[in-house]
């Protein structure tokens, strides 16, 4: 039987002197030597500016900003689609995108509800679309965020970057942070810890594992009881930036094929960060033994026809999953807070993806606005596949 190809792309984002141009050709090189055939797609909006004479301000300005953005999101969606195209045709077992700058990356220079908008109308690009065609994303902070000195001495590198200030590159980092928030799996890369160089080994590991069949999380649950609009309304409160995400989850029968292959769980998921505009995006897991919070996971994309389908196999002895997950950074790391709707009484989770040998045991006491957390990671009771046992 010939082997199925799998394709992933991989956001590599970041603040002003982040460094991503720079790591994504060492990165290439990297994933090369692991048996990737890697395709890159190129920055937009620095080709557009240095090639096509774009002026976005002061005296010789001959676009606006909005316009500049829909032409932006316009190149990358052709880009990505030529390289999606350039994969499938090549037959290589195993292709990787690496995408500088994703499609939602202009959310960080316009109105974010503006700049969705517009993928809407003008290209008919939900955030489920933009967001949901990406295995994950890695942030590399600005230095001007963590190590101001750094940022003072490269920000010339790019002649087309506008952040001539710290603190006007500190923003546009928070702000380009930000559009990230809603991708499946985000990683942030920080500078006060690291040379470049070690920056860039960083980066390397992260993408690395995000390639890999491993998953690795944290879990916390809260003395409080949280509704959707509680959780906002704290949000407000403490300028927290977080993206609802509706989810409902379908555990499937193992099949004997399953068994023979030590897949111990089997689930179907549908993902909606849009309302009506959207159907969402929807996926199959398939999940190995877990250990010490570690587990292999498969999970591919799957059409909204074949998710109807294997919804057919519905395990019996389980109830559908219907929970709101909220989206958000908080002190360098991304986090996921699930409110479940069904079955009713479950308590929030929250979860941490860590790295391979990334310690991060006990609570995180900084996230005192959710109430007291408790370290549920080893809590078979926890599991969402034990949640769906429960009676509605």
């Amino acid at each position: 039987m010939a082997q199925e190809q799998r394709i992933e792309q991989i956001v590599i984002e970041g603040g002003p002197a982040g460094g991503k141009s720079t790591v994504i050709p060492i990165l290439k090189h990297e994933l090369k030597k692991d048996g990737w055939m890697v395709l890159v797609s190129s920055e937009v909006p620095t080709r557009l500016i240095n090639e096509h004479d774009y002026v976005l301000e002061g005296e010789g300005k001959n676009i606006d900003n909005d316009a500049f953005q829909r032409l932006v999101l316009k190149h990358v969606i052709e880009q990505e689609d030529a390289l999606r195209a350039r994969a499938l045709e090549s037959g290589h077992p195993k292709v990787v995108i690496l995408c500088d700058r994703g499609l939602f990356g202009g959310a960080a220079y316009v109105s974010p509800a503006d700049f969705f908008r517009m993928a809407r109308d003008c290209f008919g690009m939900s955030r489920d679309d933009m967001y949901g065609r990406y295995g994950g994303c890695v942030f590399l902070l600005s230095p001007a965020s963590d190590r101001p000195d750094i940022y003072k001495k490269v920000w010339k590198s790019n002649p087309a970057r506008r952040e001539r200030t710290v603190k006007a590159a500190a923003a546009q980092n928070a702000r380009s942070l930000d559009a990230c928030v809603g991708v499946d799996r985000l990683f942030i890369v920080q500078n006060d810890a690291f040379t470049f160089d070690e920056k860039v080994k960083k980066v390397v590991a992260v993408v690395r594992h995000l390639l890999s069949d491993q998953e690795i999380e944290r879990k916390w649950t809260s003395n409080w009881r949280f509704t959707p609009e509680v959780f906002q309304e704290i949000c407000a409160r403490w300028g927290i930036y977080s993206i609802p995400i509706r989810i409902s989850q379908t555990y499937l029968t193992l099949s004997d094929e399953d068994k023979s292959a030590d897949i111990k769980e089997r689930r179907v998921r549908a993902r909606q960060m849009d309302s009506a505009a959207s159907r969402g995006s929807f996926t199959l897991t398939k999940k190995g033994a877990k250990q010490d919070g570690a587990g292999t996971e498969e999970e591919m994309q799957i059409s909204l026809g074949k998710y109807r389908a294997l919804r057919r196999e519905a395990d019996p002895s389980k109830v559908e999953i219907k929970k709101t997950r909220f989206c958000f950074v908080y002190g360098a790391w991304y986090y996921e807070f699930d409110i479940f709707d069904r079955p009713r009484g479950q308590a929030a989770i929250l979860e941490r993806e860590l790295l391979p040998g990334e310690n991060a045991d006990g609570v995180p006491d900084f996230l005192s606005f959710l109430g007291i957390l408790r370290d549920v990671t080893d809590d078979p009771a926890f599991s969402n596949k034990n949640i769906a046992k429960r009676p509605v």
